[in-house]
C-alpha cells in the first residue's frame, strides 16, 4: 500500500476514534443529567447508584454481584414488612 493511502487510513481511523470518544462523553453526560433529575424528583441525594457506577467499562460479573446484593436487601425489607403486618 502506498504511503499516502496508509496515512489516509490512519487519519480516518483517528477521526473515527475521536468521534466515538465524543459520543461516549455525550452519552455519559446524558446519563449523569438523568441521575440529577432523579435526585431532584425524589428529593434525595441517592438513587441507588453513584457517578462512579457509570464511570469506566461495564463489568458484567460485578454488576451481577451488585444486583444480587440489592435484590437480597430489597426482599429482606419486603419480608420484614410482611411479618410485621
Amino acid at each position: 500500500m502506498p504511503f499516502s493511502k496508509h496515512c489516509h487510513c490512519l487519519q480516518e481511523k483517528e477521526k473515527r476514534c475521536e468521534e466515538l470518544k465524543r459520543l461516549k462523553n455525550l452519552k455519559k453526560r446524558e446519563i449523569l443529567d438523568k441521575i440529577e433529575k432523579l435526585k431532584d424528583v425524589t428529593g434525595g441525594t441517592g438513587v441507588g447508584f453513584t457517578e462512579e457506577d457509570v464511570e469506566g467499562e461495564f463489568d458484567e460479573r460485578e454488576y451481577d454481584k451488585m444486583m444480587k446484593v440489592k435484590c437480597l436487601v430489597f426482599f429482606n425489607i419486603i419480608f420484614s414488612l410482611f411479618l410485621n403486618l
